[in-house]
């Protein structure tokens, strides 16, 4: 007789990064497999671009659940997996009323180097907690943990997978050519952003932004006080990235 293993995912949102991570997880993971996933979004979605993918592969998403429907997910799951990243949703979710035990996983999408830091009390709550970089393991919280809790740390990078994108078609002889894919909201990019782009010594240097126009007029005045007037090209939010 198979058994089949419950995986219940509790993540404040299901945009951006943490939306192709999980996508590509379900994805990858669901034929033939004895996992079944659940995602508890905890928030109402702005976009259902990566929830529409995570359903159409036969993985169940419920949306901005009531304390007792999520009480009744965590008694049903085998593994609870809490996406972590520093939103405060889902640490008032789990913080706001007495919890039935389970079994946690920690998934870290952040470094913890800076703000937000991965914290003591949530890596120790967890029967295991991984980072997305082996960075992490330098971070002033990870280094002060008892030695039988960071036998319990692990790292598992969180790319979503690269299917659908094509290999790019150019020589070594082009002009270089970058891309930044995410947001431009500055809680996610860094505030220097600019003055980093502006030290790369090679004329002509641009940088193509695909996502949300958050902060376009902020970075194009950068740019503008920096002399690189038109070096960000903002292409806006879509679904295909290739």
């Amino acid at each position: 007789m198979s058994v089949t293993i419950t995986v219940l995912h509790i993540t404040a949102h299901l945009g951006g990064g943490v939306g192709k991570a999980l996508s590509g997880l379900v994805q990858h993971a669901l034929p033939g497999s004895p996992f079944r996933h659940v995602i508890a979004c905890l928030e109402q979605p702005e976009k259902t671009h990566f929830i529409d993918q995570i359903t159409s592969s036969g993985c169940e998403v419920i949306v901005a659940p009531s304390h007792e429907r999520l009480v009744g997910l965590i008694r049903d799951a085998d593994i609870v997996q809490l996406e972590w990243w520093g939103h405060p949703a889902p640490i008032a979710a789990l913080c706001s009323a007495p919890l039935p035990p389970m079994r946690l996983l920690v998934w870290c999408h952040v470094s913890g180097l800076n703000t937000p830091v991965i914290p003591c009390d949530l890596m120790e709550s967890a029967h295991s907690c991984l980072f997305t970089s082996p960075c992490s393991y330098e971070a002033a919280e990870v280094q002060c943990l008892p030695s039988g809790v960071r036998r319990r740390l692990g790292v598992i990078h969180s790319c979503g997978g690269f299917d659908g994108l094509t290999l790019p078609a150019r020589s070594a002889a082009e002009p270089l050519k970058a891309g930044f894919l995410g947001s431009l909201n500055f809680a996610k990019l860094h505030p220097d952003y600019v003055n980093f782009l502006v030290a790369v010594p090679i004329p002509g240097f641009t940088v193509r932004l695909v996502g949300d126009t958050t902060n376009k007029e902020t970075l194009e005045r950068q740019c503008e006080q920096a002399g690189k007037a038109g070096m960000l090209q903002f292409a806006g939010y879509t679904t295909d990235v290739d």
